[in-house]
Formats: structure tokens, C-alpha cells, sequence
């Protein structure tokens, strides 16, 4: 296994952050990819929705009982694909998080297709259950 995390990192005027954490070799099977987003200090609440818009799009996800956001499923997987892919189309101006206690954060998507590149990161999941 490699060190690889790359972390793209777009901060808003009053210190909220999103990130993207893409593993590139940090595991065997791209399972530390994610999406963290804090608003004012901290993340969304523990087992809560967590919507994301591109634009005017809407993308849903997940917070785990650790309130960390779970793309670790079928839906998840989806949107964080999906929504990568419109983040980085041209024309795509913003990027707005809502948590479900009502706190919001608004970001700039200047230079994210620079910043990004076309070809999403690998999130690792695989459709797969285990028993």
C-alpha cells in the first residue's frame, strides 16, 4: 500500500470547510475516499441527513452514528459520483451544504474543475455484501 490521501479543501469566509479525500493508495480498495464538511467547528449531526447542491442539484447523504457521511452504499456511492461530475462541469458556480439542525455553508466552485479533474476518485465500494 502507497501513503496516498490527496485532500481537496474549499473553505468558506467564515472558516466552514468541505473536503473531498480521495484514497490513492492509502488501502488496498480506496475505503478512506469521503466527504467531510464542517460547519462553523463542527460536522453534521450524528445519524442525520446531510444535502448537498451543485448549483440547483440536490444530492443526499448520510451521517453514521459517528457523524461521519457515509458513502459506503449503494445511494451514497451514486451521489458522490454524480455529484463530483457536477461539480467539475462547466458553468457550476456553487456549492451549498445544509445540515438537518439547519446550519448552512455556501462555497465557491471557481477552479474546482482545475482542481479536481474530470476522472473521480475512486470511493472503493463495490455493491458487494459480506456475510
Amino acid at each position: 500500500m502507497g501513503q496516498g490521501l490527496v485532500e481537496h479543501i474549499v473553505r468558506d469566509r467564515s472558516g466552514s470547510r468541505f473536503m473531498i479525500v480521495c484514497d490513492e493508495g492509502a488501502t488496498d480498495d480506496a475505503a478512506r475516499t469521503g466527504i467531510d464538511i464542517t460547519i462553523g467547528e463542527d460536522g453534521p449531526p450524528k445519524e442525520s441527513n446531510v444535502k448537498v447542491f451543485v448549483d440547483r442539484k440536490e444530492f443526499g447523504f448520510w451521517s453514521d452514528e459517528d457523524g461521519v457521511i457515509d458513502i459506503d452504499n449503494h445511494a451514497g456511492h451514486a451521489n458522490f459520483y454524480t455529484m463530483w461530475e457536477t461539480m467539475v462541469r462547466k458553468g457550476s458556480r456553487e456549492l451549498r451544504v445544509s445540515f438537518s439542525d439547519g446550519r448552512k455553508a455556501t462555497f465557491s466552485l471557481e477552479g474546482a474543475r482545475k482542481v479536481l479533474g474530470t476522472k473521480v476518485c475512486d470511493a472503493g465500494f463495490t455493491g458487494r455484501t459480506t456475510e
